[in-house]
């Protein structure tokens, strides 16, 4: 059920800013709505919700709310730059055809790789549900936890700030204790190799200088943190971790469109179907670490360069 709640609001998520932002760019053009014309337009969908996510989670002002009212007014723009073009009271009706699954139209090989991005898709529906700190998957899950919690992805921890606090304290048992906390309580690290002189556990780190007002910034890509907070404002916390799933998803659509691109249709379903099938791709879909993340985002500039190289 959780899959596919996931599925329906996603979808939309990420094709209707996609469509829309390629209509204004473009305006209509032939096979937008093809296989490739839909993963180019989800790319981009994806790629601007990974980013609005992370930019709000950076600024600290992060809420699922304010995420949808900004692609709400991204797509309200570029719905209006279809409209300046004249291309956009065609869009869905060009869509419907080819969204409306006539699966019998379709090439084999087409087929062939939506089949196996299915598969893939119901090999990673239910995912790891690894979220103990001071493990990278901890880390990244718990970062994006407490995204979704504070709207920020570096937190203020009081018990941080009152450590230093308490060292300035003109009391000098007070000040003896927290120097002592500091360094016994605190990871430390030296600052000759490390800006993050400080540990509040591991995975987790206090920056030079930061102490005071007890900021802890979470080790890694904090754009795969993004995500994880994102489908967590939206889904609850069992949905954030579907985060690793959704970028793995489009890592093996993305290698399937590379392969189609460069060698044809059938070695593009070759490639997504052996993907999709290795265990080392399904575990790291189910894990909450950023090796899908990076994965889709290598490949998907792989085939857009190829594209444009053509």
């Amino acid at each position: 059920m959780l899959a596919l709640l996931a599925l329906a609001t996603l979808a939309p998520l990420l094709i209707v800013p996609g469509a829309l932002i390629a209509r204004a760019l473009l305006g209509a053009v032939p096979g937008e709505w093809s296989l490739e014309g839909l993963y180019a337009r989800v790319a981009l969908g994806a790629l601007l919700n990974g980013w609005l996510a992370f930019t709000l989670g950076q600024l600290g002002v992060f809420s699922p709310w304010l995420h949808l009212t900004l692609v709400l007014a991204i797509c309200a723009l570029a719905a209006f730059g279809a409209y300046r073009r004249g291309s956009l009271l065609p869009l869905w009706k060009a869509a419907g055809p080819h969204l409306g699954l006539q699966w019998r139209s379709l090439p084999l090989p087409t087929l062939a790789l939506s089949g196996a991005l299915l598969i893939f898709a119901l090999l990673i529906a239910r995912p790891f549900e690894v979220v103990i700190g001071v493990r990278d998957a901890g880390v990244y899950a718990n970062a994006g936890f407490a995204m979704a919690r504070t709207g920020s992805l570096v937190q203020r921890d009081d018990i941080v700030a009152q450590i230093a606090a308490d060292k300035r304290s003109a009391d000098p048992e007070l000040a003896a204790a927290a120097a002592q906390a500091e360094t016994n309580f605190l990871g430390v690290q030296p600052r000759q190799r490390n800006i993050a002189t400080r540990l509040r556990a591991a995975g987790f780190y206090i920056n030079e200088g930061e102490l005071d007002d007890g900021l802890v910034t979470p080790q890694g890509l904090h754009l795969f943190s993004a995500w994880v907070g994102l489908l967590t404002s939206l889904l609850g916390a069992q949905g954030g971790l579907l985060a690793p799933g959704l970028m793995g998803l489009l890592g093996v659509w993305s290698i399937g469109m590379l392969g189609r691109r460069l060698a044809g249709p059938w070695a593009g379903a070759l490639a997504a179907l052996l993907l999709a099938l290795n265990a080392t791709q399904v575990w790291f879909s189910r894990y909450s670490t950023t090796e899908t993340t990076a994965q889709f985002l290598t490949f998907a500039g792989l085939y857009f360069f190829a594209c444009a190289t053509a």
